[in-house]
């Protein structure tokens, strides 16, 4: 989720755009509240389970352990970092 829409610059409804995720390129469709869609390739697999298990560990069905992550634009590049807080 991405949270209130804010001055965060988030490209929300964007549509599909380059982010860096464990240290690989994947592309992510952002929506106007979340990105629902992370794949190799424009329209590929959804790959986004996965790269949240990776990125956070392997149980997110921890609900008393809630996860944060961060997203942030690359200098001089349309790339979307992700990472864990």
């Amino acid at each position: 989720m991405l949270g209130n829409v804010s001055a965060d610059g988030l490209p929300r409804s964007g549509g599909w755009k380059v982010i860096k995720i464990n240290g690989g390129f994947r592309y992510a469709r952002f929506a106007s509240i979340a990105i629902n869609w992370i794949a190799a390739e424009p329209d590929g697999d959804n790959m986004i389970l996965p790269e949240l298990q990776t990125l956070l560990g392997s149980d997110l069905l921890e609900f008393n352990r809630p996860e944060r992550v961060m997203i942030s634009a690359e200098s001089d590049s349309d790339c979307w970092q992700i990472s864990a807080i």
